[in-house]
């Protein structure tokens, strides 16, 4: 079985959009959790392009040996510029994906 849930979150008063797909997977041997996230925040009035930060990533993998569970986490943070109706327009954003690996439980005989 599989489920998606997927959200939209747009604010153009304060220039921000967030979108996040959830999605959760059953299988025989383990389930399945993957979290992707992008937030986008655009702030106009950016006189001229200042030079461009390398952006940022995080990385962490963990594996619990006790309960065998799985996770990953990557983020990267970032500007970029964007050029409309001759004014610079600077986005910050942050893209982030997490994935969660639980395997079931195998009885154990005595």
């Amino acid at each position: 079985m599989r489920e998606i849930l997927y959200k939209n979150l747009t604010s153009a008063k304060k220039g921000r959009r967030a979108i996040s797909v959830c999605e959760r997977s059953q299988g025989k041997d383990c389930s399945t959790r993957v979290q992707r996230t992008f937030v986008y925040l655009v702030r106009s009035g950016v006189l001229s392009r200042k030079e461009l930060p390398q952006p940022v990533f995080h990385i962490v993998k963990t594996f619990n040996t006790k309960t065998r569970t799985e996770r990953f986490y990557f983020r990267m943070k970032g500007i970029s510029y964007v050029v409309q109706n001759d004014c610079f327009l600077e986005v910050s954003f942050c893209h982030s994906l997490r994935i969660d690996v639980i395997p079931k439980l195998v009885p154990q005989s005595r």
